[in-house]
């Protein structure tokens, strides 16, 4: 199973995606027992069908099951970050799974996050807030911004901050000193 979705992985991320391939690998991993893929690959397989654009495969209620069955606990910071990208790239996922990630992140340190994980943090929340309505935990935004302003704008590309200032805007978050870097 972990190669079937290391090969789904492998061609997306090298942009070479095959719909045939794909829907061939999908139809396999839905006959086998969800209980033997290892966390990797479901984060993995999510973010492949995701950036994939395979948005309406079942693959994503069956890998967002097993993520509550086995805990976010168990799974890794880099693992997380492929669910939530996976799931808001399809514009998939119930509002209890984005909860579930945001909880799990604002007990993590943001003092760990490089300046990548915090702004793709900020965009892919906002996405799910635009999608799913409001589902924002204003503290989930405001230890964003407070890690921000601790790292400064010395630390972040001019593109990333005009990205999370919009993504600021968008979902209504923020106090006027991020929007001044």
């Amino acid at each position: 199973m972990h190669q079937l979705v290391l090969i789904l992985y492998s061609f997306v991320y090298a942009r070479r995606k095959d719909d045939k391939l794909v829907e061939k690998i999908e139809s396999e991993l839905l006959t086998r027992d969800v209980e033997q893929f290892e966390n990797s690959s479901l984060c993995q397989g999510a973010w492949s069908l995701g950036i994939a654009k395979e948005w309406d495969s079942k693959m994503f209620d069956v890998i967002e099951e097993s993520v509550f069955q086995r805990g976010l606990h168990q799974f890794s910071k880099s693992g997380k970050f492929m669910l939530l990208q996976g799931y808001v790239a399809a514009k998939r996922g119930s509002r209890k799974l984005y909860e579930a990630l945001q909880i799990s992140f604002l007990k993590s340190s943001f003092s760990e996050l490089v300046t990548t994980d915090i702004s793709d943090l900020v965009w892919y929340f906002s996405e799910a807030e635009n999608d799913s309505g409001s589902l924002i935990n204003a503290d989930l935004f405001d230890k964003l911004e407070r890690e921000i302003l601790t790292k400064g704008k010395l630390f972040f590309k001019k593109q990333q901050l005009d990205r999370i200032k919009k993504d600021f805007r968008k979902v209504g978050k923020g106090t006027k000193e991020p929007f001044e870097l």
